[in-house]
């Protein structure tokens, strides 16, 4: 008997699946490996930055000086937006002991830099340039004359008083 020699068959060809499949993976690789470097580049460039920026201070704005309502023996200083006027301690923030005056007669309120006249309901009336307040406010305006009750007042405003 003769004895068959072993032959070595040889690998079976790449077959063109295997080899798209592989090139497919290794570029996704490569773009992963890209992404992750620029992202690092870019968060050490941030960082950079971040440490020299120079941080500008914020600075609030100036006070806003106050108005005043000017009378024959007082002078108020309109430093809130919201005043009320009146004879009641415990309702008003301007106290005129006068028997004309309610106990909440009238109110200034401050709105982007304008001052505005409401009546609070009082029996007498506000008056403002001797027209009675309604129920609309009223916008005040330098010299303007406030009537409450009996007494009578000027509008200065601004830390204009005279």
């Amino acid at each position: 008997p003769t004895v068959a020699p072993i032959v070595e068959k040889p690998p079976p060809p790449l077959q063109w699946r295997d080899s798209t499949a592989w090139g497919l993976m290794a570029v996704a690789v490569v773009l992963l490996l890209l992404l992750y470097h620029f992202r690092r580049q870019r968060q050490e460039e941030d960082a950079i930055v971040e440490k020299t920026a120079v941080r500008k201070p914020i600075i609030p704005p100036p006070p806003i000086p106050p108005a005043f309502l000017i009378g024959e023996e007082q002078t108020f200083p309109l430093k809130k937006a919201n005043i009320t006027i009146g004879s009641d301690e415990t309702r008003a923030i301007i106290l005129l002991a006068d028997k004309s005056v309610a106990s909440l007669h009238a109110r200034i309120r401050r709105r982007d830099g304008r001052y505005y006249l409401y009546d609070e309901g009082s029996p007498i009336g506000t008056f403002h340039n001797y027209e009675k307040v309604g129920m609309a406010p009223h916008l005040l305006k330098e010299g303007d004359t406030i009537q409450v009750g009996k007494l009578i007042f000027t509008f200065q405003p601004r830390g204009n008083e005279a």
